[in-house]
């Protein structure tokens, strides 16, 4: 189990660091974004599939509601700054 929590949050920081480093490289902080709004939506995906969630980790879980939104907006983000001309 706590291997398991070990894995998680070094995802976690890793894409954390993507997202960060759009200024310098923004197709690697593009794909940083897709895997973000994955990983939020997976987490969401529990408040589903788990039986008998109790209300307070119900609450835990909506948290991730505000970064599934934001992360495919940092990838359009990122993707302005690899073309900023916003040519098609």
């Amino acid at each position: 189990m706590r291997a398991a929590s070990n894995v998680i949050g070094a995802i976690e920081l890793t894409i954390a660091a993507l997202l960060a480093i759009r200024h310098w490289w923004p197709r690697v902080s593009f794909i940083g974004s897709l895997c973000g709004t994955v990983m939020f939506l997976i987490t969401l995906s529990f408040l589903f599939t788990t039986p008998g969630l109790s209300p307070e980790w119900s609450g835990f879980l909506i948290k991730d509601m505000l970064p599934v939104g934001a992360a495919p907006w940092t990838a359009g983000d990122a993707l302005r700054a690899v073309d900023p001309s916003g040519a098609e």
